[in-house]
């Protein structure tokens, strides 16, 4: 968890969607304000084991840059991004995690 989501994110205007993993058997709604500040509500994700943990991802155009390491345990996650990003994703990652990933999404989805 990083930040107080309820009184930063929400009194701003958001651009929302919802990440789903590929087998639609797993998601998390997000959003982000148009100053940077968003979240992603993990609380569906399933914990991860020791030495592990999920890290989110902005994307915009062909650009993929880290927005932060989420820890193992889901829970509502509060980010900052320094520009706007067109999607964004979720992957599990080896602790501490990583400068790019190759690892599949856990989930992903644009947001609008």
């Amino acid at each position: 968890y990083i930040g107080d989501w309820s009184s930063d994110v929400c009194s701003s205007d958001l651009v929302t969607g919802s990440l789903v993993s590929t087998d639609d058997r797993t998601s998390a709604d997000a959003g982000l304000s148009t100053d940077g500040l968003g979240y992603v509500d993990g609380t569906s994700l399933p914990a991860l084991d020791e030495g592990r943990t999920y890290q989110l991802w902005g994307v915009s155009g062909d650009l993929v840059i880290s927005l932060g390491v989420l820890g193992a345990d889901p829970d509502v996650w509060v980010f900052e991004s320094a520009g706007a990003v067109d999607a964004l994703a979720v992957t599990d990652e080896a602790v501490p995690g990583v400068v790019s990933s190759d690892q599949p999404a856990v989930v992903v989805g644009e947001l609008t």
